[in-house]
């Protein structure tokens, strides 16, 4: 199978989507889902079709009173009571909810707006959603990717987007629930206690996908990565 595409992005469920996605030369800038937690498949397309209503406003965003641990960059964990988002790569323990969330509030809104204009822009859309190895999620039916792929179709009528979703099971099994939506099931855990899941068997998946990239776009996507490594670099200087 081949596929491509002029945008593919990830909507979850945690960092290990984009991860894969970018190692997979298939995501080459940072959008609104990457790296949060939380939350469900349905909720999160939900927040897409309403042009990310409610994601990230300043009444609803809660200390958990836990850090994620991350010893490359300590942050305190706040989630999205509203969503139920998790947001574990934001806030500093050394600064302070109230001083902080105005430069990261810029931050999402920032990717809000690449990504709605991306999709207002492209035609050959995929979404890709890949469940957490690291526990098992409320089962996300045939019935529930259908009505989703629907309100997709209903907010974007004149796109053609198809989507992706990986889901973690003992068992393998490759669906073709609809000419629209693909679910691959198959075991990527890791045989090690951490990363819970296994990157190369979650890559694999995503053979055969591939972004159709103008010389332009392909020149934006390499300033973007340089920008990132050397923002990357400083930082840890």
């Amino acid at each position: 199978m081949s596929e491509k595409y002029e945008l593919v992005f990830g909507i979850g469920a945690a960092c290990l989507c984009s991860q894969a996605l970018r190692k997979s030369n298939l995501q080459f800038a940072s959008y609104p889902f990457d790296w949060l937690y939380g939350s469900n498949f349905s909720s999160r397309i939900q927040l897409l079709i309403s042009d990310f209503k409610d994601f990230f406003e300043k009444e609803d965003i809660v200390f958990t009173g836990k850090t994620n641990n991350d010893p490359e960059k300590l942050c305190n964990i706040y989630e999205n009571k509203k969503t139920g988002l998790f947001f574990p790569h934001d806030f500093p323990p050394a600064a302070s909810f109230e001083s902080f969330f105005p430069e990261v509030k810029k931050k999402y809104d920032r990717r809000i707006k690449r990504l709605l204009d991306s999709i207002n822009k492209k035609h050959d859309i995929l979404i890709v959603y890949v469940e957490t190895a690291l526990y098992s999620e409320t089962e996300t039916t045939s019935e529930v990717l259908i009505e989703c792929s629907n309100k997709i179709a209903q907010r974007y009528p004149d796109k053609n987007i198809h989507l992706l979703y990986i889901r973690c099971s003992d068992e393998f099994c490759d669906e073709q629930i609809s000419p629209q939506i693909r679910r691959i099931s198959f075991n990527y855990k890791n045989s090690k206690p951490l990363p819970p899941h296994d990157a190369r068997l979650l890559r694999k998946a995503l053979e055969g996908y591939s972004v159709k990239r103008s010389l332009t776009t392909r020149m934006k996507n390499i300033l973007f990565r340089t920008k990132k490594h050397f923002k990357k670099a400083f930082s840890t200087t």
